[in-house]
């Protein structure tokens, strides 16, 4: 998890020059909408989840975010966007390895089961313990 939010980090600074000129207006609107979901999810809904069931459903919303790049991908080639159907074939390449390792390590709950059902507590990160 910790390889794709550096990837994450690294995005969001490419992002604003691919998207420079093209509704600027909405993105300020759609980036808080995103800020507010993403603060109520990690606020409340991850600390009413068990440790396992928040990693799963993080990786849902890995595998959303690739199926929408993809689509993304698709409509940007047929809209002749070249510059955004490059970014998010690049994004894709780099990102789908991420997504298949955080997968694969969803078995470390098998071997932590009582890590695996504990609640996640107000500042507790499962990423800073071991």
């Amino acid at each position: 998890m910790t390889d794709l939010a550096k990837h994450a980090d690294e995005v969001l600074e490419k992002l604003p020059q691919l998207t420079r000129g093209k509704a600027e207006s909405k993105g300020g609107i759609a980036r808080r909408i995103g800020r507010y979901l993403s603060n109520f999810r990690e606020n409340l809904l991850d600390r009413m989840l068990e440790e396992q069931q928040s990693y799963r459903s993080t990786l849902l919303g890995l595998y959303h975010g690739a199926d929408t790049a993809r689509m993304l991908h698709q409509v940007a080639l047929a809209a002749g966007h070249r510059d955004v159907s490059m970014f998010c074939r690049e994004w894709l390449l780099a990102r789908q390895p991420l997504i298949r390792a955080a997968t694969e390590a969803v078995g470390w709950f098998a071997s932590h089961p009582d890590r695996a059902i504990e609640r996640n507590a107000p500042g507790a990160s499962l990423f800073a313990r071991t």
